[in-house]
């Protein structure tokens, strides 16, 4: 002992000897050695068989002075990576507190090869979504299971004086993995790229330090950076998901849409890669997942990123254009994905991003842009409005010469010019194939007012819409499905009343379809203050699903009130070149013969097995439903759960055979297989700005 600190030698985690110190060891109840550093263990837990260590969750706490203030550093080693979230009920917060995170080691993840990842930032695969740490105080952190990683970018992190009837959370804990059996602290190597060579245990540090009780900050989710996407939590919609997000850049700067390849484009030194330690210094805090596609540079080469950067699900209200539909080479079909692509302009510019092409100065954007592909959608729809716009191209979803300059009747049924108000929700997200644009890409609902007709006080609406659960993004991403999962089991498609309305609104004209005989839904209207809502509960919601369906609706004003009818919306910018996700392969065949065969072969590519749809007895009652607070109410995003999608996987196996066979007449590479994800690149941290640094004890 020297004074109140104990010295002493330790054995590590390795089995090395080395030179440790606790001080105020004498006000300690329980000294330690902790894979060779002396801690005062508060607590710790039995760590199951096969993890590789007999406890876990250690939990140690010291006392610190910093400019001045006396606080407390919480220190959690070994934390549980064999769980999703794990509480530690210990460790609690007062209004006022200033929190800062930091944290480090390994874990291991199980998986074959090189299985030991770095906790904070993983470089393995699937690292952009799985093996990190995260964090989550309530009330505080905004979103659950953050990377902490991000939060660090955001911190020191203020606790709120809670409103009535809320109480200020404890630090939670968890982990990213989709298979926790096999995770924890044992056999030790080096990781991929030596990540976590010589590098022990997982730990992570939580500094508490007291200050003066603030108020609930004005009522928007958490946010810091230009590219963290933020919503007033006052306004979810009925799914419980965000309304009307906007960056948190455009909340700085009154609406100004900020420039993502000017911001961001450090963050991917090539299309394949993306450099998570830029990503967090310059764009967002948050944790957005990529989705690129495995082919070949010749036909998915865009720029900044070969693909798409996801934020979160959302709703958007706003006029809706149908633009086009991506299109396909004749004979070469199977390197285009159909999509129908439309237009939706946001509320105050909520959510839009200056992009552009690689060179080029970055542009504003008018409309967030929307995709499906038919064989998803369009081909299941079954009540009369869907099918009038289903016929308009031919059977399928397969085109032609012809077919591609058919869709005005589509422009037309959308409003033309003008387009339809609706309101619509997808997987948000920029599509940095195209120089960063917003998306909604898959579009999992739309609801748009067909017609909008007044008679004296009665104000008549036609609505058609739809809803699905499941979706890919297209030719130049991933063969996998980005699923939908609603909390409660129900799904919900909402339009906006008329105001001034005195009457619950009548429904006539129902018509309702599911698309999938084996997975029928239960469909029924209610509505509240402000909204008339199709809600929708699915037999089976952990599968794919769908439903679609149009509806008459009246509402009725006081006599003394008037109502105009709806103005037409402002004319879309000048629509921009019909997307082209990848090149015509053919034109690289000079030999005639060898081209007819390569069409051949494309051309014979099976297209997806469709499904039995079925047309369901809905009642037109409208029941009056009060909604609880959602996700979007508490901060929370919600994220698609990404699936194997078995029939396209066939397809683009088959694709692949195609390819290689006549590899040489196309003068391309073909990749071996369909594996391929964006590259983890880690960058040295730049100094932070004096606010982000974590504090320094006296």
């Amino acid at each position: 002992m020297e004074g109140t600190t104990l010295v002493a030698q330790c054995i590590d985690f390795f089995g090395n000897e080395k030179k440790t110190s606790l001080v105020d060891a004498t006000s300690c109840k329980n000294i330690s050695n902790v894979d060779g550093d002396l801690r005062c263990v508060v607590s710790q837990r039995p760590a199951p068989q096969k993890v590789g260590v007999p406890v876990s969750d250690i939990v140690s706490v010291r006392d610190v002075t910093i400019g001045g203030v006396a606080g407390k550093v919480w220190r959690i080693d070994r934390p549980n990576v064999w769980q999703r979230t794990t509480d530690y009920t210990m460790i609690g917060f007062k209004p006022g507190d200033r929190v800062w995170f930091k944290a480090g080691g390994c874990a291991q993840t199980g998986r074959s090869g090189a299985s030991w990842d770095e906790y904070l930032w993983p470089q393995g695969t699937d690292s952009p979504t799985m093996y990190a740490g995260t964090a989550y105080i309530q009330m505080v952190t905004g979103s659950s299971v953050r990377r902490i990683g991000s939060l660090m970018s955001c911190q020191p992190f203020h606790v709120p004086i809670p409103n009535p009837g809320e109480s200020i959370g404890f630090l939670t804990l968890g982990y990213e993995d989709n298979d926790y059996s096999d995770n924890g602290y044992w056999k030790h190597d080096n990781g991929e790229r030596d990540q976590c060579k010589n590098v022990g245990p997982a730990w992570v540090e939580v500094t508490v330090l007291p200050g003066a009780p603030v108020t609930r900050p004005v009522a928007y989710s958490p946010g810091c950076k230009p590219f963290d996407l933020v919503w007033d939590i006052n306004h979810e919609d009925f799914n419980g998901l965000p309304l009307n997000a906007q960056w948190f850049s455009q909340l700085q700067h009154k609406g100004e849409q900020p420039d993502f390849p000017k911001l961001c484009s450090p963050a991917f030194p090539d299309s394949k890669s993306v450099d998570y330690t830029k990503l967090g210094e310059r764009c967002t805090s948050q944790d957005p997942t990529t989705d690129i596609h495995w082919a070949l540079g010749a036909i998915c080469n865009g720029w900044p990123l070969q693909g798409h950067l996801n934020w979160m699900i959302a709703t958007y209200q706003g006029p809706v254009w149908f633009e086009s539909i991506s299109g396909t080479h004749l004979g070469d079909n199977a390197l285009w994905d159909d999509d129908y692509n439309f237009d939706l302009k946001p509320q105050r510019e909520a959510g839009l991003t200056r992009s552009g092409d690689q060179g080029q100065p970055s542009q504003p954007a008018i409309t967030i842009h929307m995709e499906m592909g038919p064989t998803e959608s369009i081909n299941h729809l079954g009540s009369t409005w869907w099918q009038r716009a289903q016929g308009y191209i031919l059977s399928g979803g397969a085109l032609s010469a012809k077919a591609i300059h058919s869709t005005d009747d589509l422009h037309a049924m959308f409003g033309g010019q003008h387009g339809l108000y609706g309101v619509v929700t997808g997987l948000f997200g920029l599509d940095a194939e195209h120089g960063g644009q917003s998306e909604l890409h898959p579009i999992y609902a739309m609801a748009v007012r067909a017609s909008d007709t007044v008679k004296g006080n009665k104000i008549q609406q036609h609505w058609a819409y739809f809803l699905r659960n499941y979706g890919n993004e297209g030719g130049c991403a991933s063969t996998g499905l980005h699923m939908w999962d609603s909390p409660g089991g129900d799904y919900f498609v909402q339009i906006p009343k008329v105001k001034g309305a005195v009457m619950d609104p009548r429904l006539s004209d129902v018509q309702t379809w599911a698309w999938d005989k084996s997975n029928v839904s239960r469909v029924s209207f209610v509505h509240s203050k402000d909204w008339l809502v199709v809600k929708i509960r699915p037999q089976n919601a952990t599968t794919p699903f769908g439903v679609d369906g149009e509806f008459t609706v009246e509402f009725t004003l006081a006599h003394s009130a008037k109502q105009k009818r709806a103005v037409p919306q402002e004319a879309p910018p000048k629509a921009r070149e019909t997307e082209r996700e990848s090149a015509d392969l053919s034109t690289n065949i000079s030999d005639p013969a060898a081209k007819a065969k390569f069409q051949a072969a494309m051309r014979s590519l099976p297209p997806a097995p469709p499904k039995e749809r079925v047309r369901l007895e809905v009642s037109p009652e409208v029941t009056a439903e009060k909604r609880a607070p959602g996700t979007a109410a508490k901060g929370q995003s919600t994220s698609a759960r990404v699936v194997a999608d078995p029939t396209q996987q066939q397809r683009e196996a088959q694709l692949i055979q195609v390819l290689q066979t006549h590899q040489q007449d196309l003068k391309v590479e073909v990749p071996a297989n369909l594996n391929s994800k964006a590259t983890v690149v880690r960058s040295k941290p730049a100094d932070a700005a004096p606010a982000n640094k974590p504090p320094t004890a006296e």
